[in-house]
Order: C-alpha cells, then sequence, then structure tokens
C-alpha cells in the first residue's frame, strides 16, 4: 500500500483538501506556511502544495524550503502534503503527487524504477474518455490512489475552465480508485448540494472536497480563516 492510500484509507468518508496555491495566497497576501498551519490547527489533514508562478531552479528551491518548513510543524497532527505536477521533486522529497493527464505513468509506473509507487499519486479527469484512461492504469496495478474531478462548479481560481456538475455520475460510475476528490467553486453552501448527491453515487468510497480560493471566503486574517474552515466543517460533520 502506497504513502497516500495508506493516508487516505484513514480518514472520514467526507474530507476538506486544502490546496495551497501560491498566486493564490499572494492574491490574498498571505504565505502558503501560514495558511497550512491556521488549517492544521482547525484539523484539516489533506493538503496540496501548487506552485505554478516559479520556474526551474527558483521553484525547486521554494518548494524544498516549504517542506522543510512543514517537517518542523509537529508531526502529530498527521498531515499529508501531495506536491502538484513534478515528479521528480516528489520522488526527491519523498511526498506523493498530484498528476495532470499529460503526466499520467503510462511507462514509470510499470517499470517503478522511480519509487513512485510507494509514495502514491493522485490524477486529474475532467470527461469520460480521461477516467477511461485511470481505469486503463488501474487494470495494470498502477492506478492512482484518488481520482480528481472537476470543476463540478464555477471556479474563481480557474474562470474559463469548463463546468462539469452534470457528469458527476459518470464520474462516479467511471473512477477506478474508492477516493475521489471534487474540485472547483466548492463552498460551504453548495456542500450539501453535494452531499446529497454523493449519499447516492458514492457508495462506499470517500470524498474529498478541493478548495483554493475557498478558504478566503471571509477574508485572509487567521480569525477569517478559521471561521471558514468551521463552516466547511459543519456542513461536513
Amino acid at each position: 500500500m502506497s504513502l497516500l492510500k495508506n493516508f487516505l484509507v484513514r480518514q472520514s468518508a467526507r474530507s476538506l483538501y486544502i490546496i495551497l496555491d501560491q498566486e493564490t495566497c499572494k492574491q490574498y497576501s498571505i504565505s502558503m506556511i501560514d495558511v497550512y498551519k491556521i488549517c492544521c490547527a482547525e484539523g484539516i489533514r489533506l493538503f496540496q502544495y501548487r506552485d505554478k508562478r516559479s520556474k526551474g531552479t527558483e521553484k525547486d528551491e521554494f518548494t524544498e524550503k516549504f517542506f522543510e518548513q512543514v517537517s518542523l510543524i509537529d508531526r502529530a497532527s498527521e498531515t499529508m502534503v501531495i506536491l502538484n505536477d513534478d515528479l521528480q521533486l516528489a520522488v526527491k522529497l519523498g511526498v506523493p503527487v498530484h498528476l495532470g493527464q499529460q503526466d499520467l505513468p503510462f511507462k514509470f509506473g510499470l517499470s517503478n524504477q522511480n519509487g513512485i509507487a510507494s509514495l502514491g499519486y493522485g490524477a486529474s479527469s475532467h470527461n469520460a474518455s480521461e477516467l477511461e484512461r485511470l481505469q486503463y492504469l488501474s487494470e495494470y496495478d498502477i492506478g492512482p490512489d484518488y481520482s480528481a474531478f472537476g470543476a463540478v462548479f464555477p471556479s474563481p481560481s480557474k474562470p474559463d475552465v469548463e463546468v462539469h456538475f452534470s457528469e458527476l455520475e459518470l464520474f462516479f460510475k467511471m473512477n477506478p480508485s474508492l477516493y475521489s476528490v471534487l474540485i472547483g467553486g466548492i463552498t460551504p453552501t453548495n456542500i450539501e448540494r453535494l452531499n446529497t448527491m454523493i449519499d447516492k453515487l458514492a457508495g462506499s468510497g470517500k470524498t474529498f472536497y478541493a478548495v483554493i480560493s475557498g478558504i478566503f471566503l471571509n477574508g485572509s486574517t487567521e480569525a477569517a480563516i478559521r471561521k471558514t474552515i468551521r463552516q466547511y466543517l459543519n456542513v461536513l460533520s
């Protein structure tokens, strides 16, 4: 069992998945590590580190520094921070990775020479053909530990991304993993709408709601972020 799957199996049936996005945090004048600390204090356990602004060596340095800071924070919180997109750096840091469709392991998983199988990975999907790719990988025992789908609602973080709410039933039917991640415009208000659907569609699987800018619905002070997290958690409990 991969590091990521071993973590997912111990989580609640419905949980928050906070995406720490550098551009979004910069927009709200708060560091990713500060958001991480606040979320940990409120009981959030699953995170993704995403930096699409930095390039090359600078990006690697920023990423390594962040994970060093995470390692210095109380490990008793048992958090999991997944690295977005960078497979090689994820292996170097010893953390799971989230991959887009263009980076799926049609080759690396078969040889397992880079060690990602023991760490685990999640993968994005947006339509039936992309879900078929995930099914194909799962048939060869190299499928993702979780499958992500969206955007389920219009997303302020990615306003140009197509909305796929009407295809949620298809996603849950085709998802080869027991672990699902829904992303895109998710708020404490519309989570209740999703919960009703998922109770019928997800079966025994677990669903994680990914939130990026939604964490700043009430502002970016510590008190505001804590308030927002509690609003999310209230509708998940």
